[in-house]
Parts: structure tokens; C-alpha cells; sequence
């Protein structure tokens, strides 16, 4: 317990001192992660599209009901107009449409910039990109910002989990905590602290507590 409360007091010590100052905006990692999404849909095979995502959507997770999801979540009520939903799921080109638009705003600073929104953009995109083992479309720094608030935020079974152990994204050169390593993709971190169905490489037994 006494580990526990070493390590994880000190992320929210971070958070906290910065407290006083503007949070980040993270628009621009948010545009840029859609932005390279976009671009891997384009070219994505038209059997992709009904492929099972990491979603827990409820009615099923289809990389076509993902980015129509991401997309209604990220379009201005502007575009929401010209664009209105469907009952049936949007065309393709339209939802590349949205997603490039969408892009667009948060590249010019419009639209909701915090790390709950980051985390929401970022989790989509894997949720598609790790199960058809698509490049990681997010920024380094984007997750890790990520990871770190899943962990601050985690459940007591989750930080005891962690406790005298480091997250190591293999791929994305971050570490969080200190210990015994928890490796795997940056996507596949995120995703398991976010709850979903997929498992890093943990360290031997007999390393770090059981």
C-alpha cells in the first residue's frame, strides 16, 4: 500500500500543480489523430468497414458504427445540419467527409480541447487501428497523456495491479511509473486501461508483486 501511495499521489501532484495554470489544449493532437484515421479509412478494403472493432457498443462495434460514432461526436451542429443523420448508417465518403471537417476545427482551435476529449478521440481511434493492426494514427504525447489520466483516474483494482510496476509503450518511446515492465503498442496500453478486450505482455512471475 505504501507503494501505491508513493507513486500515484505524485501523478496527481503533477496535475494538481499545474492546476493554476490554462489546461492544455489538446486540439491539435486531436486533429491530427483524426486526421491520419481519416486517411487510413480512405484507402481501408470495403470488407474492413464491417470488421469487429474493439468497441462495447452496444448493437455491435463495426469499424463503419465506430466512425460514424466518432464522427456525430466531433461535428459541428453546423455540419450536423448539412449533414444530418441518417437511420441507416451515413455513406462512407460522407463519413470521411466528417471526420476530415471535423479535423479541420480542431486544427484551427475550434471545439472542446481537454484531455477528456482527447481521450475519447484517442480511444476511438484505436478501438479501430489495434484490431486490424493499422499504424498508430495518435501522437506519442497524446498517449501518454492519455495512459496517465487512465491511471489517475483507475479503479483501486487496476492501481493495485500497477502498483510497483511501469506501463512501457514499446512503440511510442513513454514510461510511466517505475518497476517491473507492462509492455505493449501505445494502442494496446490505452486500451486495456480503458477496459477493453486486449492484454499487454506482463512481466515474469516472480518480478514486482503478484
Amino acid at each position: 500500500m505504501s507503494d501505491l501511495r508513493r507513486r500515484l499521489p505524485r501523478l496527481r501532484l503533477r496535475r494538481g500543480a499545474a492546476s493554476s495554470a490554462p489546461p492544455r489544449d489538446w486540439r491539435p493532437r486531436i486533429a491530427s489523430a483524426v486526421r491520419a484515421l481519416a486517411e487510413q479509412l480512405a484507402v481501408l478494403p470495403e470488407e474492413g468497414w464491417s470488421a469487429q472493432t474493439l468497441s462495447p457498443r452496444p448493437g455491435g462495434g463495426r469499424v463503419e458504427d465506430v466512425v460514424a460514432d466518432l464522427a456525430r461526436r466531433l461535428s459541428s451542429p453546423r455540419l450536423r445540419l448539412v449533414l444530418p443523420a441518417r437511420a441507416d448508417a451515413p455513406a462512407r465518403d460522407e463519413l470521411l467527409l466528417r471526420l476530415r471537417s471535423a479535423a479541420d476545427r480542431a486544427g484551427s482551435g475550434r471545439g472542446r480541447h481537454g484531455l477528456g476529449e482527447l481521450t475519447a478521440v484517442v480511444q476511438a481511434c484505436y478501438d479501430i487501428t489495434v484490431p486490424l493492426g493499422l499504424p498508430d494514427p495518435v501522437a506519442p504525447d497524446a498517449s501518454q497523456a492519455v495512459a496517465r489520466g487512465r491511471v489517475a483516474l483507475g479503479s483501486a483494482e487496476l492501481r493495485a495491479l500497477l502498483r510497483g510496476r511501469s506501463l512501457v509503450a514499446d512503440d511510442a518511446g513513454w514510461r510511466i511509473g517505475s518497476g517491473p515492465e507492462i509492455r505493449g503498442p501505445a494502442g494496446v496500453l490505452v486500451s486495456w486501461l480503458c477496459g477493453r478486450p486486449v492484454v499487454p505482455v506482463f512481466p515474469p512471475r516472480g518480478t514486482g508483486q503478484a
